[in-house]
């Protein structure tokens, strides 16, 4: 399965293992943050909510406010 390729737009880095992509900047121009960055999304992108996008079936979806992670509920 071939994955999109994806920025970081926190440090740059393209197509990080882990993508977590802000749930209010969705759409054409998404703000998505790696494994690293999302660490410090309280301060690169704040009052914002972001969600784990899942890579070919790995780990359960999870929702990040700055440091505090919120399962996803369908």
């Amino acid at each position: 399965m071939l994955i999109a390729p994806w920025f970081c737009d926190g440090c740059g880095r393209q197509n990080g293992i882990t993508r977590y992509q802000c749930q209010h900047c969705r759409g054409l121009n998404t703000y998505d943050l790696c494994d690293q960055c999302i660490l410090h999304a309280p301060t690169l992108h704040p009052h914002h909510r972001f969600q784990l996008i899942q890579q070919a079936g790995v780990g359960t979806p999870t929702n990040w406010v700055g440091r505090e992670q919120r399962a996803v509920l369908y």
